[in-house]
């Protein structure tokens, strides 16, 4: 672990991983606060996920040690005090020690190591998850009835992994656990290990959807 720094947390129910791009509105004049603190100071901040209490109006909400920090790529400030952001995650850090002293929440954090070089993935090993993946897309869309159009997946292992953990429907704390576990190699493991598993449960689903409606136009 690097040396502890201190950054401003905003406690989500949402787990963000490295490389993953989301959007944010931020309207409660607390997190408000905290942006221009981030603008003025030219730093961005710690994203984790809620442990105990709630993600609106909770001041004694209480966030997983392990989180993500995150830049700016964008950021609008409203008329009326509102911002609408676009962030980036860099990297993942542990809290050592939160700090009340504002009326946003702060950490003292030390960053973990970047795990982006520990895993070396043959272009065939690359392509069956990316296979996984779409069959796993395809088996939501196909429960749901819905009409799948061309998703433009990267190749790349590492960016691929972040695309399927941003839409892969698994409660928060299974993601949680993934974005914890210190070996990226052992990350992807578990995300390849999910796909399979909910792929074949969604295809189960869908077979017992099609033979119920069968069996009512019958």
């Amino acid at each position: 672990m690097e040396e502890e720094i201190e950054i401003p947390i905003f406690p989500l129910n949402l787990v963000v991983f490295p490389g993953s791009k989301i959007n944010l509105h931020i309207f409660e004049p607390r997190y408000r606060q905290m942006m221009k603190y981030c603008v003025q100071n030219n730093t961005g901040f710690g994203i984790c996920l809620i442990k105990n209490g709630e993600e609106v109006g909770d001041s004694e909400t209480t966030p997983f040690e392990i989180g993500t920090f995150v830049e700016f790529t964008e950021i609008y400030e409203l008329p009326d005090g509102r911002y609408d952001i676009k962030v980036e995650g860099i990297n993942t850090f542990k809290i050592i020690k939160l700090i009340h002293d504002d009326l946003y929440l702060k950490a003292k954090i030390s960053m973990l190591k970047d795990r982006n070089l520990e895993v070396e993935f043959t272009l065939n090993e690359k392509r069956q998850v990316m296979k996984y993946l779409t069959d796993y897309i395809n088996s939501v869309a196909g429960f749901r009835g819905e009409w799948i159009s061309d998703r433009k997946a990267p190749l790349e292992l590492n960016p691929l992994f972040t695309y399927g953990m941003s839409i892969l429907e698994i409660p928060n704390i299974e993601k949680q656990k993934i974005l914890e576990n210190p070996s990226l190699k052992s990350q992807i493991d578990t995300f390849i290990s999910i796909l399979l598993k909910e792929t074949k449960n969604n295809q189960i689903r869908l077979d017992k959807k099609f033979l119920k409606d069968k069996t009512i136009l019958n």
